[in-house]
């Protein structure tokens, strides 16, 4: 190894420190100095040069910030662009880098990152499982924010890309995939529904089953809470790809971080939705689950749109009532059998006036 090469490995070693200590390397003038070994002829010392820019990249904000001030987005651009599509050991730093520079909140100016989308694009077919990986994760920093870093993305053409990488055997590509498809959905109704006609909700069942990690079954769901919060036509794509019985599956789940997203999408369809698309969601079981939830749960971040839920399905029972479709609602027998009435009166008496408020609401008007 030449001296150049182990000068740079070790310095790039400090830049994994504390951020004074890549401070210390950024006032020393040695950034420019690895931006002129990415030119280099000697391949380690192209690879640490990429490997010590991608290091101060996530060592913390100022380091990110200075880079990307000083031009190393577009200079980690044009190595990328040399490397052409084999196997090429500079690629993996390189990417990395690249994809550090769009990380970390708050978040680069979207002009920043922008550059980058083109090589992106192109990187997400690339046959390194280590390549897609940070491609993929720059594509969800990006996305990560308000309509208008969503809407970059979408204007990429790369949401099928994302959504094809879902279906892919290698399991390392499905959290970053489903973190790119949330961040859309979360977008305005013609962002996600650009995720919802690329097929990405169908999928969504390979990620709610209980073999799933619990980290992927917790973005999956957040995924579906996103589509419920928009309009009529997206939730009923949600019905048509029968997630349904996915969704009060997981509000039954005994991880908490699952089951809030999960009852969240309960309260997001039932906010949103019609009085027919509510009611294949009570056909579902929902109402006898979201009583073992609010009968379990301590977690008002959970018990509040599971209260929720509980009243606009009443609701829907008084409103079948009104139109003479039956002569009692049918809701209020349901909630009986499984105990409803009891534990809301439990939760009346709460110290959190937001669960107390809804449920004296429920109880006043139902029982």
């Amino acid at each position: 190894r030449s001296l150049q090469s182990e000068a740079s490995r070790a310095l790039s070693h400090i830049a994994t420190g504390h951020k004074d200590l890549t401070q210390v390397i950024i006032n020393l003038g040695v950034v420019p100095l690895w931006y002129g070994h990415l030119l280099s002829c000697n391949d380690e010392c192209q690879e640490q040069a990429a490997w010590a820019i991608g290091n101060i990249a996530v060592s913390g904000l100022e380091g990110r910030d200075y880079l990307l001030e000083h031009g190393a987005m577009q200079r980690l651009i044009d190595v990328i662009c040399k490397c052409g599509d084999g196997n090429d050991s500079m690629l993996v730093p390189a990417v990395r880098a690249l994809s550090n520079l769009c990380r970390s909140k708050p978040q680069p100016a979207i002009e920043h990152v922008m550059p980058a989308l083109a090589v992106l694009v192109t990187l997400i077919n690339h046959p390194a499982v280590e390549v897609v990986i940070h491609t993929m994760w720059a594509l969800a920093f990006i996305s990560d924010g308000p309509a208008n870093r969503v809407q970059v993305v979408v204007n990429s053409g790369v949401v099928p890309k994302v959504v094809q990488r879902l279906s892919s055997v290698t399991t390392e590509f499905h959290m970053p995939a489903i973190r790119i498809i949330g961040n859309i959905c979360a977008g305005s109704d013609p962002q996600c529904l650009t995720a919802i006609n690329a097929g990405c909700l169908p999928l969504m069942k390979l990620f709610l089953v209980p073999e799933t990690p619990r980290d992927i079954r917790k973005e999956a769901a957040w995924v579906l809470s996103n589509v419920a919060s928009g309009n009529q036509h997206m939730i009923q794509a949600i019905i048509d790809a029968g997630l349904l019985p996915f969704i009060i599956s997981s509000v039954g789940a005994p991880e908490v971080e699952v089951q809030e997203e999960a009852v969240w999408t309960c309260a997001n369809i039932s906010a949103n939705g019609s009085s027919q698309q509510i009611g294949r969601l009570i056909e579902c079981g929902a109402l006898k689950v979201l009583c073992e939830v609010l009968n379990r749960s301590y977690d008002d971040k959970i018990l509040i749109p599971a209260l929720e839920t509980v009243r606009t399905m009443l609701e829907c029972g008084a409103e079948q009532v009104q139109l003479g479709q039956c002569n009692a609602n049918p809701l209020i027998e349901q909630l009986h059998s499984c105990g409803g009435s009891q534990i809301l009166e439990i939760l009346a008496t709460q110290s959190n006036p937001n669960i107390q408020g809804l449920a004296l609401e429920v109880l006043l008007n139902y029982f």
